[in-house]
Order: structure tokens, then C-alpha cells, then sequence
């Protein structure tokens, strides 16, 4: 842990923290507040990770997306490395108090496998729970809930500021026949709203 600390105080210190959207209108569920979880979106505006079949990153697509949640939505510092950034979101988390925390991408196609899949580390309750809402959503193939072999930097850094965190990869965007899940950012962020809202409730 001090060795931790060490690195977390190396690499945030005067840097600008990162974008944090607070939501203007807080959960309605009894016991929940829009403090409890939060979301992080995936890449940042330099590097903007997979594109889909139209052209549109996961990074824009994802941030679309989050103007549709009612938790507070954390941006990497893109002036910052990769560690860096993860360090920065992880000091954002720590100082914020959320328990939650939903990492935000989509995947690209690579001809060989396709569907939906999310990622944990330390909490697989959080992430096969997750898992089957966006399943429920997506329609599409189910890859699993799994043990990261991805993100696993920022999920571990996040983890050890005190939350708990998956990564979702809810299809692959070039895939001609998600084209209807990229038009509709309100319902898939109604899905994360739900997934948020029972992992708080729950407890998981």
C-alpha cells in the first residue's frame, strides 16, 4: 500500500484533475444517491479507442451515451500516459467516495468472435450481474463474465482507491448488425442506470 501511494502521489500531482459531470437530477430509488457509483468513459478525446462500422469511436459513442446517466461521469486526462490517466481517475474515485464504478468502451471486430462481455477483477457478483442485463439488452452473443485480460490497469486502480469496478464491452462496433444498438444511447444508458442502481441497492 505505501508503494501504492507513492506511485499514486508521483503521477497526479500538479496535473489538472480530470472532467467530472455531476448529473443535475439524483436517483429517485430509495437509499441511492447519484455519490454512490459513477461511470468513466473509455480512451480520451486524443485517443479515441475502437471505431464502429460508420466511423464513430467508442470514446464519442460513449460519451453520447453518458449525457443519459444519472451518476457523475469521470474523463481521462489526455495529456497525461495511460498510468498516468489511471492514476488520475483512481485519485478522482478516491476523493469522491463512489463504490461503483462502470468502465465505458465497445470493441472491434476482429472477424473471429462477436457478442458481449464484461470484465472484473476482484468483485465477479458485480460483473455477472452486469453481465446478463446487458445481455438481456444487447440480444447478442454471451462471452461471459470474466477475469480481466484487459483495462486491468485502470480496474486495479480504481479497485485500490476503495471502489468496486468492471469494464463492460457490450458488442463490437463495427459490426454491421449492432447499428441499431449505436443509435440508441438513451436505452443502453438506461441499462447502465440499472446496473448501477442494483449493485448500490444490493450491496454487491
Amino acid at each position: 500500500m505505501k508503494f501504492w501511494n507513492w506511485l499514486k502521489s508521483f503521477f497526479v500531482k500538479n496535473v489538472v484533475t480530470p472532467i467530472i459531470i455531476k448529473v443535475p437530477n439524483p436517483p429517485v430509488i430509495p437509499g441511492v444517491t447519484n455519490t454512490d457509483a459513477c461511470v468513466v468513459i473509455g480512451h480520451n478525446i486524443f485517443d479515441k479507442g475502437a471505431k464502429s462500422f460508420n466511423g464513430i469511436s467508442e470514446y464519442i459513442w460513449n460519451e453520447e451515451v453518458s449525457k443519459h446517466i444519472k451518476y457523475p461521469t469521470l474523463f481521462r486526462d489526455e495529456t497525461l500516459s495511460y498510468f498516468g490517466q489511471c492514476m488520475k481517475i483512481a485519485e478522482a474515485i478516491e476523493q469522491g467516495g463512489y463504490k461503483y464504478v462502470i468502465c465505458m468502451h465497445f470493441n472491434k471486430y476482429n472477424f473471429q468472435v462477436q457478442g458481449t462481455e464484461t470484465f472484473y477483477m476482484r468483485n465477479p457478483s458485480f460483473g455477472i450481474m452486469a453481465q446478463g442485463k446487458l445481455i438481456k439488452y444487447t440480444g447478442l452473443n454471451d462471452r461471459g463474465a470474466k477475469y480481466a485480460d484487459r483495462g486491468r490497469t485502470m480496474i486495479e486502480a480504481i479497485e485500490n482507491a476503495g471502489a468496486k469496478c468492471i469494464l463492460v464491452e457490450p458488442f463490437f462496433g463495427d459490426e454491421k448488425q449492432c447499428e441499431e444498438l449505436l443509435k440508441n444511447h438513451k436505452q443502453y444508458a438506461e441499462v447502465i442506470n440499472e446496473i448501477l442502481d442494483t449493485a448500490v441497492i444490493n450491496k454487491l
